[in-house]
């Protein structure tokens, strides 16, 4: 074993043993982890546990503003008789969902080292809001959970696809795949983009009667979301209605989410050019224009006191405790020009595909659905897509220097998250 590959799998023991004290310990980087549990989710799951199903659904008692696969489940989990029995579950659930990635990105990255695999896996458990999720019984982690299962069989159909086998596993994952993405999109609606890409790639590559049969499984399978949507007369819980507000300033607050997650490969990609200017088409350049143009006119109008992100709640919080005597239009502005760099490097390394803007334009259609907007929202589900989903350019994934560069680059978040939870709020 060489000295790189024994670092690898330190550094990968390190974070699991983190992961490990931040449970026992109680962190709650994220924020707001424990106090979802102790005023909502535990009362959801009691209401879910001591009343008829149909009846919690509809309840106005019912705090959710997601599908309830999550609280479905643990109704008849035996193991759970009191809150911390719930914790324990849910933090086995996300040892779990690492071990599930790391088995995702062999499907994926078959020739790469395996440590440096299981390292990229390892990153999920740097995430403050995965961690807070699976720490304080939150249900943001269980869609990602459901979504790494659906992309390993995803993955390993194309592979039996590409040996032109195409046997009963051929078909029978095929069909799993579907069933592990709607349970994804019924623990969370959020991840409602992922059966459609699935369900198209599939029937493209296969016979009329294939389409019609798995058609229908699929219609099967979004049953279910079509009576929920008929008893709560909307797409969230009736508690959690009032949520549903068209807020399209929240695009600025969705492109600053997501554009973080990019900022490790520019600088990694910015070194390698000798920190010359990194060039973009022309398409680009007219695109990162238009967007610029359309989000002066949609800069949010007040900073957030709730939620909202990484850089646009920093950007809040350093106005609201006047660490700077800048009027907030200053902060407006700031906070356009980051902005734009992060559509010029989102530009720089995503594709410009048809899978690539549908799953981008579904994240940016749930932030501008709700007043209410998280970095848990796109927190780490981003970092997975990125090495499972997206058609990405202009970077080598399995890099060890850029899979350490991401390490350092999520260690920072997690810490200054840890911090900023500890000493600012």
């Amino acid at each position: 074993m060489s000295p790189q590959i024994r670092f690898n799998y330190i550094i990968v023991l390190t974070i699991v043993t983190g992961y490990f004290f931040g449970f026992y310990f109680n962190e709650d980087s994220a924020g707001g982890g424990k106090i979802d549990l102790f005023e909502h989710e535990w009362g959801n799951f009691l209401l879910f546990r001591n009343a008829p199903l149909v009846e919690t659904l509809i309840s106005l008692d019912y705090e959710s503003s997601r599908t309830p696969l999550f609280l479905i489940i643990h109704k008849y989990n035996f193991l759970i008789k009191e809150i911390d029995d719930l914790r324990l579950v849910t933090f086995c659930f996300g040892i779990f969902t690492f071990l599930f990635f790391y088995i995702c990105l062999k499907n994926i990255f078959k020739d790469k080292d395996k440590s440096l695999i299981l390292l990229v896996s390892s990153l999920i458990l740097l995430s403050p809001y995965f961690r807070s999720s699976v720490f304080w019984a939150n249900q943001e982690h269980l869609s990602i959970f459901f979504c790494i299962l659906s992309l390993i069989f995803f993955y390993s159909s194309i592979e039996i696809e590409s040996k032109k086998n195409k046997t009963f596993k051929y078909y029978t994952f095929t069909v799993v795949s579907s069933i592990f993405c709607f349970l994804s999109f019924y623990s969370d609606q959020k991840f409602f983009f992922l059966a459609p890409i699935i369900y198209f790639y599939f029937i493209k590559n296969n016979s009329i009667k294939f389409f019609l049969i798995y058609s229908f499984i699929n219609f099967l399978l979004f049953l279910p979301a079509i009576y929920l949507f008929y008893i709560w007369e909307g797409i969230v819980p009736v508690e959690s209605q009032f949520r549903l507000i068209y807020s399209p300033s929240n695009i600025n607050i969705f492109i600053s989410n997501i554009g973080i997650y990019f900022i490790p490969f520019f600088l990694i990609l910015f070194y390698k050019n000798k920190f010359k200017p990194i060039l973009i088409n022309i398409k680009e350049l007219f695109l990162i224009t238009i967007i610029g143009v359309i989000l002066i006119f949609l800069l949010p109008t007040n900073p957030s006191t709730e939620g909202s992100g990484i850089v646009f709640k920093l950007l809040s919080t350093i106005y609201l405790k006047e660490y700077f005597l800048f009027e907030w239009k200053i902060f407006k502005i700031i906070y356009l020009i980051i902005n734009i760099f992060f559509i010029y490097i989102i530009l720089i390394f995503l594709k410009i595909t048809i899978k690539n803007l549908f799953i981008i334009l579904s994240f940016a259609l749930i932030f501008q659905l709700t007043y209410f907007t998280y970095q848990s929202y796109v927190d780490p589900i981003f970092l997975i897509m990125i090495y499972s989903l997206f058609d990405m350019k202009n970077i080598n994934l399995m890099n060890s220097k850029v899979i350490h560069f991401n390490l350092v680059f999520y260690a920072f978040i997690l810490i200054s998250s840890i911090i900023f939870r500890a000493y600012v709020i």
